[in-house]
């Protein structure tokens, strides 16, 4: 029998195969392309994550009076112990804003090894739920010389900053920190008076000393002289 395909039709078969293996690579590798494109899109987001984290400070603490949620958590953590009291001031976390810490005191929650010591806590509380997590405590001794040689000293521990992951803390005299004009950012590292920072990612790790910003020391300043005049 006579075969009537084209004489080239061989070829061009052939032709036609390889014009779509090459479509099919360029295909592929746009495609690889793409995904590789986006691994590195998510790999930037990654790191775009940790440099917020690094970069995340609140030096606007605030009056725990006037804290919204002052009742509810008021309430919430005598469930750890009764007669505890939020103290002095709170500052909101600048990356997760539903979330507040503030210092607690309970002078009726006694060290069974010295009935005068006071506990003091430090809380971080979700607003949008209402949960809250005891991050530290620790007892203080009132009426003795237990900070830094100071006597009589009843310390007082008050939340007024948060940067680059730790809570920046003043420590002092609570008479002191009662004031009507006290800025706890001026505080020096003298004598009763102390600013330091504790770790979120290990609160137990011991508080480590803290200077402020020069521009946060200038807004202290200022704020004291208006409340003075």
């Amino acid at each position: 029998m006579t075969d009537h395909k084209p004489k080239y039709a061989g070829k061009i078969i052939g032709g036609v195969l390889i014009i779509i293996v090459v479509i099919l690579a360029r295909s592929l590798l746009k495609e690889k392309d793409e995904i590789v494109g986006l691994v590195d899109k998510d790999l930037a987001g990654t790191q775009n994550d940790a440099d917020e984290v690094i970069d995340a400070q609140n030096y606007e603490y605030m009056n725990v009076n006037d804290w919204e949620f002052y009742d509810n958590a008021l309430t919430d953590i005598q469930t750890l112990e009764q007669g505890q009291t939020i103290v002095y001031s709170a500052i909101r976390d600048p990356l997760h804003t539903n979330i507040v810490y503030f210092s607690s005191e309970n002078d009726n929650e006694m060290d069974p090894d010295n009935e005068t010591n006071v506990l003091t806590s430090i809380y971080r509380y979700d607003e949008s739920d209402y949960s809250f997590e005891r991050i530290w405590k620790g007892f203080y001794q009132s009426g003795s010389s237990v900070w830094n040689g100071v006597d009589p000293f009843m310390p007082a521990l008050r939340i007024i900053g948060y940067e680059n992951g730790s809570l920046i803390l003043s420590i002092t005299d609570a008479s002191q920190a009662a004031s009507l004009c006290f800025e706890p950012y001026l505080l020096g590292l003298d004598g009763a008076k102390e600013i330091v920072t504790m770790d979120l990612s290990d609160s137990y790790s011991g508080f480590n000393p803290y200077t402020p910003p020069r521009d946060i020391i200038e807004q202290a300043q200022n704020k004291e002289n208006n409340c003075r005049q």
